[in-house]
């Protein structure tokens, strides 16, 4: 059976296994902000502009997308007992695991008509 997790059923194992490689990890966070950046700003699904800007660089609406996923990310599977914060290394490597489809939903969702 494979394990249960907040996005898909092996979510513990693959970060089990990036979790002993640190630039697996990397990638990982890479991947997600990239693919986020592509969605929003790349593909042209929605005309989308960067209007407001922290520092004048990063724009508000990466922000919020790429850190109210990861947020979410770290607090369900916290609270649902999917990850133990006694092993930070191993934790942070499966919330990096499920914060890949996690981001992209929201930035799929960010970009709908009517948003």
């Amino acid at each position: 059976m494979a394990s249960p997790c907040s996005s898909k059923g092996g979510t513990a194992e693959v970060g089990a296994y990036i979790a002993t490689h640190p630039l697996s990890v990397a990638g990982t966070f890479a991947f997600t902000v990239v693919m986020v950046i592509g969605i929003l700003y790349v593909s042209n699904i929605q005309d989308v502009r960067v209007t407001q800007a922290f520092f004048g660089v990063v724009p508000r609406r990466l922000v919020g997308v790429l850190g109210g996923s990861f947020l979410f990310a770290v607090a369900s599977m916290t609270v649902w007992g999917r990850v133990s914060w006694s092993e930070p290394t191993l934790a942070l490597a499966a919330v990096a695991v499920a914060w890949v489809p996690m981001a992209i939903g929201a930035a799929l969702g960010d970009i709908l008509p009517g948003t």
